[in-house]
């Protein structure tokens, strides 16, 4: 793979310790680590920037016809410190080539990432489990929360079994008003 939002792999190999992926260096962390730092000061511009990098390296991956499997802050870097335009995506570990006849059937991911058609078994794992992390991580960026401890009951809640955005007006901005606007939701579909 090579763009500029997926982080490149160089080269792989197994001694007795294990099985050793060599990739380029990413010097700032990733995501998660960002949310957890900045808290409640991440802009509306930096999310935005932020959505819409991982929203290019996710078009990148579907023309490729590749479905990441385990999207998450977590598995996505900054490469160049100081720079949220330096994200890129990561761990490819569960990644499935998206094949014409059919998909993955068992279930693989992160908890609260997974997308609800998956944990009901019904589907199997498509472009749209992406789309549904990749939600997910909007949703945390906007609330900036990132542990699951807490969000694993309204993840999903927010989402349906059907995947429908179930809007929670209890999730509100620190100053009482609604944080989460309605003008958000269309986003999230």
């Amino acid at each position: 793979m090579n763009h500029s939002k997926i982080l490149k792999f160089h080269d792989s190999f197994i001694n007795s310790d294990g099985i050793y992926l060599i990739s380029e260096y990413c010097e700032d962390g990733n995501l998660k680590q960002y949310i957890e730092k900045n808290k409640r000061n991440i802009s509306k511009e930096n999310i935005l920037q932020i959505m819409m990098q991982i929203r290019q390296g996710l078009n990148y991956l579907d023309h490729l016809y590749i479905i990441h499997c385990d999207l998450k802050p977590a598995n996505i870097y900054f490469k160049k410190q100081n720079d949220i335009n330096s994200l890129v995506i990561g761990d490819f570990g569960l990644s499935q080539q998206n094949e014409i006849n059919g998909y993955q059937n068992r279930i693989m991911g992160s908890v609260g990432y997974i997308a609800p058609e998956i944990l009901s078994k019904e589907h199997f794992y498509s472009e749209s489990c992406d789309i549904y992390s990749y939600g997910i991580i909007f949703y945390q960026l906007l609330v900036n929360q990132i542990e699951y401890k807490d969000l694993i009951d309204k993840n999903y809640r927010v989402f349906d079994q059907q995947g429908n955005f179930q809007f929670d007006q209890s999730i509100t901005h620190p100053t009482g008003q609604i944080f989460m606007s309605q003008k958000c939701i269309p986003i999230l579909k």
